[in-house]
């Protein structure tokens, strides 16, 4: 896992979180 990988993960969970509230 390379860490750009990691950080587009926690980014785009952080949209979906921020769409469904």
């Amino acid at each position: 896992m390379s860490f750009q990988f990691l950080r587009q993960l926690f980014l785009g969970c952080r949209g979906i979180s921020q769409l469904t509230h």
